[in-house]
């Protein structure tokens, strides 16, 4: 019995999954995302990434009806405000 090669599944389901659920809309020069929606009006997000890698900001996507809002901010240690922290940093 021949199995199909690993990444032609993968292929498969990345087909899919991008044709019926949410996929990047765009990337930052560093490939972080910056913006997913969903087929439809149903949701998406507008994402703002710091120069630390924290996400910062979540905001609807133009024509999109459903999001999570977020909107924090990072101290000069890299801590968002709000959180609260271990002596090693950690959340």
């Amino acid at each position: 019995m021949r199995l199909p090669h690993p990444f032609a599944v993968f292929k498969g389901w990345e087909t899919r999954l991008q044709a019926s659920w949410a996929f990047p809309k765009s990337v930052d020069a560093l490939n972080r995302i910056q913006a997913a929606y969903t087929q439809g009006a149903n949701w998406g997000e507008q994402f703002t990434i710091d120069a630390w890698g924290n996400l910062t900001n979540k905001s609807s996507y133009l024509g999109k009806t459903n999001y999570e809002s977020l909107s924090v901010s990072a101290t000069t240690q890299n801590r968002l405000t709000g959180f609260t922290y271990d002596p090693a940093g950690d959340q």
